[in-house]
């Protein structure tokens, strides 16, 4: 009779277990999303709630990835300059070496720029910057992973050329997005359209 009813207990504990669904945040979309989770429990946390509020600039980095080819082209029009017009146009000495040369397209195709003097505020429609007492509000639609430029009335609009920015990351306290430049102007390569990688750093 005990052996039965332990058995009997022990099936129950096993079916107790076995039937119990792990319960976390099933959006695949989610930042906080559990691959494990068989039922939602409501807790899911996407970017686009995560944004909302004040943040702090911290720098912007544009970047321009050249080809192979593209690099030897302006090294090859460049080296042509003498060292006294070459200084004029890029501020340094005209470079003697390989890795000279290879280290100036680097430097020319970054920069960094620091914001900590600009405030950035998204609503849920908005994206208003504010710098040097300046403020400038700007229709946006923000889905989990973007922030789309619109008008007032919803049609996709552009922001000094930009059209949208990507999140990258967003946490309580940072938040990264990124976007395209369409064109970048590089001494020597002006009629050619170069896509730069703009990245913004912010906290909180």
């Amino acid at each position: 009779m005990k052996k039965l009813t332990l058995f009997t207990t022990l099936s129950i504990l096993l079916c107790i277990t076995s039937c119990t669904k792990e319960e976390g945040c099933t959006d695949q979309t989610a930042t906080n999303y559990n691959a494990e989770a068989e039922k939602d429990d409501s807790s899911c946390i996407h970017y686009s709630d995560l944004i909302i509020g004040t943040w702090n600039g911290k720098t912007i980095e544009v970047s321009v990835e050249l080809s192979e080819e593209m690099t030897q082209a302006f090294i090859t029009s460049a080296q042509m300059m003498s060292p006294e017009d070459f200084e004029f146009e890029y501020g340094v000495a005209k470079p003697t070496t390989n890795e000279g040369w290879l280290n100036l397209v680097q430097n020319i195709t970054t920069e960094t720029i620091d914001i900590t003097d600009m405030t950035i505020v998204f609503t849920e429609t908005t994206m208003s910057i504010s710098e040097d007492g300046d403020t400038e509000s700007i229709n946006c639609i923000i889905s989990n992973d973007r922030i789309t430029i619109v008008d007032e009335d919803g049609t996709l609009d552009e922001f000094d050329g930009l059209t949208h920015f990507d999140i990258a990351t967003c946490t309580e306290t940072d938040l990264v997005v990124t976007s395209q430049l369409n064109v970048l102007e590089i001494p020597d390569l002006q009629n050619i359209d170069i896509t730069a990688t703009m990245t913004v750093t912010c906290t909180r």
